[in-house]
Order: structure tokens, then sequence, then C-alpha cells
């Protein structure tokens, strides 16, 4: 499971790795993701919480399969970007080997 995704204490174990495998798109993006399970309005969808210095987002799923994880993933890197400290760190990158 990488390491930027994590699970609330309530989301259950043998849903992790699911979720996990459908959410590597937001993590690769330069996000620390948090999973919370649905709360008391269940047809919200499970609350994905992506984190980078200065800024938190909420976004809320009611996938359930991998795949469903997937498409969310990527819609969600689609509407948002990468996240700052991954565009400070390619812009490094293009500084160093461009001269």
């Amino acid at each position: 499971m990488p390491h930027r995704i994590q699970f609330h204490p309530l989301v259950p174990l043998n849903e992790r790795p699911r979720i996990a495998r459908g959410l590597v798109a937001i993590a690769d993006a330069g996000y620390e993701v948090t999973v919370e399970p649905p709360d008391s309005v269940p047809a919200l969808g499970w609350s994905v919480r992506l984190d980078e210095p200065g800024r938190t987002r909420y976004f809320r799923s009611a996938a359930e399969t991998p795949d469903e994880w997937r498409a969310f993933a990527e819609t969600v890197v689609h509407v948002v970007g990468p996240a700052r400290s991954e565009l400070r760190d390619a812009s490094r990158a293009r500084r160093r080997y461009t001269g």
C-alpha cells in the first residue's frame, strides 16, 4: 500500500487494499491521502482528504470497485492537478537540466 495513502481506523482492513489500488494516481500526484468511511449519511459516500503543505481538500466518493476508485482518482487529479510540492520539484528539475 503506498505510504501516502492512509485510512481512518474505522475503514475495514479487508477494504483498504482495494481502495488504495484505486487511489494511487492521487498519491503519485504528490498528495497525502486519507480515506474515512461514510458518516451518518452513507449516501454521501466515502470522505477522501487530500493534503499538501498549506492546503487541504475534501472529496466524496461512492466508489466500490477498484475501477470506480481509479476513475475517481483520475478525475480528482484532472480537476486539482499535481500537488504544489510536485510542481515545485518539477520546476527545479527543469531548471537544473535546461541550464
